[in-house]
């Protein structure tokens, strides 16, 4: 039987370097599918009105395809995961083949807003940081890796990101299996992290 891991938390608590520092210890065993993956294609919209959506909104992602590719995992069949690119907001013509496995992380900011999604999650982590703290995580990885500037990050952030934190994702914290506290910046919480690790040294016996 597929267990799922749901990862959960603010934009740059540090969701993604928990999902992948599982993975990289448990190389064979996890399946990891990222939520932004699956953010919903903009390539209708011209450049200029692409600026202007709201992503932070549950209804940025495409929640349907998301749960469908969970349940094909579940039930032991490999899916197609889609690609976005974030620069142009837009969906790549590419695709991932991506396998089942004994256990799969399913991480993002949204995705315990997945419609039914709550019945088959067999763990909920919620990773949580200080705002300033997750802000400039955010500046440095989108700057860096999504072609952002910082004055834009920043907009953004004030503008979107922290009223959907607060409307969508904080309510979340009180509903979890763990809440990782990761207001180190040196890295992952050691004391969080043999948490976590417990759970699924569990699953795997």
């Amino acid at each position: 039987m597929t267990y799922i891991i749901a990862i959960t938390g603010g934009s740059g608590a540090g969701k993604t370097t928990l999902s992948n520092y599982l993975k990289q210890k448990y190389p064979h065993l996890i399946t990891q599918l990222p939520y932004d993956n699956y953010c919903v294609d903009r390539s209708n919209y011209t450049m200029e009105e692409r600026a202007k959506i709201n992503y932070d909104l549950p209804d940025s992602y495409d929640a349907p395809l998301f749960y469908k590719h969970i349940q094909d995992l579940k039930k032991g069949l490999s899916i197609n995961q889609p690609l976005f690119d974030f620069p142009t907001h837009t969906r790549k013509q590419e695709t991932i083949k991506v396998e089942p496995n004994q256990i799969v992380i399913i991480e993002g900011i949204m995705v315990l807003q997945v419609p039914n999604l709550k019945d088959i999650i067999d763990l909920t982590i919620y990773v949580d940081a200080d705002d300033d703290l997750k802000l400039s995580r955010r500046i440095m990885r989108d700057t860096k890796e999504r072609g952002r500037t910082v004055e834009s990050v920043i907009n953004q952030y004030l503008a979107t990101v922290k009223p959907s934190f607060k409307k969508y994702i904080e309510p979340s914290k009180t509903e979890v299996d763990i809440v990782f506290d990761n207001n180190t910046n040196d890295g992952l919480n050691k004391k969080e992290l043999k948490k976590v690790i417990e759970k699924i040294e569990e699953v795997i016996k």
